[in-house]
């Protein structure tokens, strides 16, 4: 037991006994306990002061040196950010630069796109006074509808549909050509290539300029098929009138006779321009022939439902019962049945005319002629300016007749001629305009 007190032991080891320290001078002795972990202590201070005391003489002995690199180091980033700086300030100039052109070019490219917006303006106008004019002579706008863009081989011409509404109907004219614009104006818009514009703008731009070519297009479409609508018309009128023995002479003003001349300057090769002309010169063809057709009989002489009993030529004389020459056409209707004239005329005669009983006779010039015979009642005299559908009398039962009826005649410098062909051409003229 003595053993184990006196000597203890710990699980980490044996204890360690303190040293001491005995100092003696004289009669005087001192005695100082050491332990060890005041030694390490000591020595920990005695490092940690000697660290500082080197890193304090390296800082001295080095501090300009690095006093001198950080120096460098600030003049050199400060050259990088001039650097930067003036590479942005070039960079802010050019883009500034390059603004300033683009707007220039957008505000060249808007100035041609107003003109042409104006010049489809006008062509506009000049479609539409010659639908207006179309109208007068019963030949309704052709109608196109939307059609792709003509390609540079060109492509297949829309059907010649004929309707009676506007073709621009429905379609908005966004802003409108260069067969309009002026030389200056067509290099300007060569030049300011939509390529050379911002993106955005030149994708605005583009579509606009698609719209006005898609717009000339259908512009110079619909004119050239009225011109040719017109045209076919006017050649199937004077084909019908020249059966008649009637010339109607062109309808172009420009091309009469007359006061007229001055030097030759050639006509703009413009399609639209051309097709315009070409369109006025057949719609006044028309027009002379539809104006012209007004003097000739060529209307039912009785509206509404009226059977012919006896047509012209040879027939079987209803008195005499032996054959006869029949000089018209006779109308079986109502007894009092309105009859009314067949064209513009003046009338040459209005009373009792032995076998015609009744008898209204027009002159329509051109040495031709109407009659209109057995009338129950006249309601004009001699000498009375009449148009086509007025009124001149009733149906009646005088003269020559066998009952109520209307003897209607035409005679051609002073021959009776079948009224049958100027009803014919009347109805087929009457299709035409």
């Amino acid at each position: 037991m003595t053993s184990r007190e006196s000597n203890p032991t710990h699980v980490f080891g044996r204890r360690t006994e303190p040293h001491r320290i005995t100092i003696a001078k004289g009669p005087e002795v001192r005695s100082f306990t050491f332990r060890p972990w005041v030694a390490g202590v000591a020595v920990g201070l005695i490092a940690l002061f000697g660290a500082g005391y080197l890193g304090a003489t390296a800082y001295l002995v080095f501090r300009d040196q690095i006093a001198s690199a950080n120096v460098a180091r600030q003049a050199r980033m400060q050259h990088e950010y001039e650097d930067r700086i003036s590479a942005l300030r070039a960079e802010l100039e050019r883009v500034t630069s390059r603004q300033l052109i683009d707007q220039a070019a957008v505000e060249t490219k808007i100035d041609v796109l107003l003109e042409r917006k104006a010049s489809l303006d006008d062509r506009d106008a000049a479609i539409l006074r010659l639908f207006e004019k179309a109208r007068t002579v019963g030949l309704a706008p052709p109608v196109v509808g939307p059609q792709p863009h003509p390609k540079p081989n060109g492509g297949a011409a829309p059907s010649d549909e004929i309707a009676a509404e506007d073709p621009f109907d429905g379609f908005t004219l966004r802003l409108s050509s260069a067969g309009f614009l002026g030389e200056d104006k067509a290099a300007v818009s060569a030049s300011t290539d939509l390529a050379a514009l911002p993106p955005q703008a030149a994708n605005v731009i583009g579509r606009i300029e698609s719209d006005f070519d898609l717009l000339e297009s259908r512009q110079t479409t619909v004119i050239g098929l009225l011109a040719a609508r017109a045209a076919e018309r006017a050649r199937k009128a004077q084909f019908t009138l020249a059966k008649l023995g009637y010339k109607v002479e062109d309808g172009d003003t420009g091309a009469a006779g007359g006061s007229i001349g001055g030097p030759f300057v050639p006509a703009p090769q413009d399609p639209f321009l051309a097709k315009l002309r070409a369109a006025e010169r057949a719609i006044n063809e028309l027009a002379a022939i539809k104006n012209s057709t007004r003097s000739i009989p060529l209307r039912r002489p009785i509206n509404g439902k009226a059977s012919i009993t006896s047509t012209f030529g040879t027939r079987v004389d209803p008195f005499l019962r032996r054959p006869a020459m029949h000089s018209g056409i006779d109308f079986k209707a109502d007894y009092g049945h309105a009859i009314a004239a067949t064209g513009n005329g003046v009338v040459v005669q209005a009373g009792y005319s032995g076998g015609y009983g009744k008898l209204v006779e027009i002159d329509h010039g051109d040495g031709v002629t109407s009659r209109y015979a057995h009338l129950s009642r006249i309601s004009v005299k001699a000498g009375d300016k009449v148009a086509a559908g007025q009124p001149i009398g009733r149906l009646g039962n005088t003269g020559r007749s066998t009952g109520p009826h209307l003897h209607y005649e035409i005679r051609v410098n002073g021959s009776a001629v079948n009224p049958k062909r100027f009803l014919t051409a009347g109805s087929n003229l009457r299709r035409l305009f």
